[in-house]
């Protein structure tokens, strides 16, 4: 995964995820989109049966699911919850 500054398209930071989150090969291959957390400071990415918050500033892992199974090929969504619970996370694993 590579973060790339918006203005002048420089490497801000570049991780190789693959020894952490190490993700079988599915039979479309594998795909899966970062989504930022509403004040910016994360990205929610899921790498195989596993979501992780990544620091959106260094690309370090902040928190990790455990591993839910094989590779899915959805999106982790961000939600707001019933009031006085907070958000949480929600995606289609294993």
């Amino acid at each position: 995964m590579v973060a790339l500054g918006r203005e002048s398209g420089e490497v801000l930071w570049r991780r190789d995820y693959g020894a952490e989150f190490p993700v079988g090969r599915a039979f479309h291959g594998v795909s899966a989109s970062p989504v930022p957390t509403a004040d910016g400071s994360r990205l929610v990415q899921q790498f195989g049966g596993t979501l992780a918050a990544l620091d959106a500033a260094s690309g370090d892992v902040v928190w990790q699911s455990e591993d839910f199974g094989p590779v899915s090929q959805s999106h982790p969504v961000l939600l707001d919850l019933a009031e006085g619970s907070g958000r949480g996370v929600a995606a289609v694993l294993g």
